[in-house]
């Protein structure tokens, strides 16, 4: 786009080049999808590290609980030699220390990871009915264990003292089995779409 100097005919003639040059960027800029402006790739980029990120830290350390707790389970309450108890075991201390972690985080820690992965998929513009079953079904998912977590260590705390643990304990290893594969959908979600983000037909929403 040119303009003529002052004097020289610039006149209507250049404020309708001016105006025909705007308009045509306005034009392109509103042809490009929103998930491929630089403010929107690093906003999705960092939703999604965020996500995978958390994804282990919030389901390992309490499927390790459950596990510790599994394991202790399959030991004998008392000693066959002697009568009295056994001694305290590598599992009990993992147990303590994997619990308190899990306790203290995995709740905050899930749903953050549940909120900043769909935040990416709203970013990338997944907003077919495949993608959101597909994030749904995660996301109950994780509420789901989480709830079973929580009451399972109330139960513990409440009726083992007096009634002792079950043995073994197959509730325990269940909920562990069930952490790593919330874990995993999660995981497996967000890599797909990651990869359809970056594909042939990427910005291209399933049909909803």
């Amino acid at each position: 786009m040119r303009c003529h100097p002052a004097g020289a005919g610039c006149g209507r003639g250049c404020s309708l080049h001016i105006a025909t040059g705007t308009l045509d960027r306005v034009s392109d800029e509103a042809d490009v999808p929103r998930s491929f402006r630089p403010t929107r790739r690093l906003g999705a980029g960092v939703a999604l590290r965020v996500s995978l990120a958390l994804a282990p830290l919030s389901t390992l350390p309490a499927a390790v609980t459950c596990a510790a707790a599994f394991a202790m389970s399959l030991q004998s309450p008392e000693n066959p030699a002697n009568g009295g108890p056994l001694p305290a075991t590598l599992w009990f201390p993992v147990l303590i220390l994997a619990g308190l972690f899990s306790l203290a985080s995995s709740p905050v820690l899930l749903s953050i990871t549940v909120i900043t992965g769909l935040t990416y998929l709203r970013r990338v513009m997944f907003t077919g009915w495949a993608w959101r079953v597909a994030w749904a079904v995660a996301a109950v998912l994780a509420i789901a264990i989480e709830i079973l977590f929580l009451r399972a260590v109330v139960m513990a705390l409440w009726f083992a003292p007096a009634s002792g643990f079950s043995r073994p304990d197959w509730g325990s290893a269940m909920l562990s089995a069930g952490f790593v594969t919330v874990g995993a959908v999660i995981i497996a979600v967000l890599t797909m779409a990651a990869r359809a983000a970056t594909g042939p037909s990427r910005g291209v929403a399933p049909a909803s």
